[in-house]
């Protein structure tokens, strides 16, 4: 696959020159900041989103339709296990993105920025509230 092409992939799932270093406890904060919300303060363990999202079917219809977004299941727009999977790390997971950048993937896009631009662009699409 040439570069070109990864360049293509990596761009067109809104990740193209994120990978700045950040604890997820920072970012939480700034997404909370951007959505207006308070933080909630960590248990000191993992809170899986699988069994916390058991109702969010029901929840995300109502939130559908008092803000007149487009109806897409809830299930599509989010992956619980997967965020789980992610998220529920007891490790922290460090990368280097310095072989990509030597290689001519030189863009890049502070994460928080990155976030901000997905969210903005749900927005603008009706798939999330504003």
């Amino acid at each position: 696959m040439s570069r070109e092409n990864i360049a293509l992939i990596v761009g067109a799932t809104g990740l193209s020159g994120s990978y700045t270093l950040f604890r997820w406890t920072w970012l939480w904060a700034q997404i909370a900041g951007y959505f207006g919300l308070e933080v909630a303060d960590y248990p000191g363990h993992p809170v899986p989103l699988e069994t916390q999202m058991a109702d969010a079917p029901a929840v995300w219809a109502e939130i559908v339709a008092k803000h007149g977004l487009q109806d897409i299941p809830v299930g599509t727009l989010a992956s619980w296990w997967h965020s789980d999977a992610d998220l529920g790390r007891t490790l922290e997971c460090f990368t280097d993105m310095t072989n990509s950048r030597a290689l001519g993937f030189a863009a890049y896009q502070q994460t928080n920025h990155s976030f901000f631009d997905v969210f903005d662009t749900l927005r603008a699409q009706r798939i999330i509230p504003s």
